[in-house]
């Protein structure tokens, strides 16, 4: 265990992750980009989200937002319109530059929007297979918990039983 612990620290500096985590705002009708050096079959995930500048109420369309993700060649790998969240998660194709562009919905009077982005690239994507992902986890979950009910089940059973063979020892004692 402690091995394999030593072995994962001292391959995290040649993992060469990059991770980026912002907050800007954007004038309506007015777009940022952001760009990113990234290179070939490396996975890039990013998130996005407006925040809501009225909390508990639901967001004004006037504060959604256009995303468009591309690469040095102009290949489009993410877009989506006038969305108030969302994500992208992609193995890149091209070695290069990748834009990500923001570009807040026109309104009139002027607003600003608040964007949150988490931008992740850099690992190879050779061994992403080996990656648990949301459902395969909700799989383990379910088979483990269907594990317990049947033990638990058995166990029922089991005392169940035993519970009629003394009931019907007194009883046949008793008479």
């Amino acid at each position: 265990m402690e091995l394999g612990l030593a072995v994962f620290i001292l391959s995290l500096p040649f993992l060469s992750i990059t991770a980026q985590s912002i907050r800007f705002e954007i004038e309506s009708g007015q777009a940022k980009c952001l760009s990113e050096e990234i290179r070939i079959n490396s996975m890039t995930v990013g998130e996005y989200s407006v925040v809501n500048p009225n909390e508990g109420h639901p967001l004004p369309e006037h504060h959604k937002i256009i995303v468009a993700l591309f690469s040095g060649s102009e290949k489009r790998y993410h877009h989506a319109e006038l969305v108030e969240s969302g994500h992208f998660a992609l193995q890149v194709e091209e070695e290069g530059k990748h834009m990500l562009c923001f570009k807040a919905n026109t309104h009139e009077p002027a607003v600003n929007t608040t964007v949150e982005f988490n931008w992740r690239s850099g690992v190879t994507a050779k061994g992403w297979s080996n990656v648990a992902t949301k459902d395969s986890v909700d799989r383990t979950k379910d088979a483990r918990a269907n594990q317990v009910y049947e033990l638990h089940y058995g166990v029922y059973e089991f005392v169940f039983i035993v519970y009629l063979l003394v009931c019907g020892g007194i009883a046949t004692m008793a008479s």
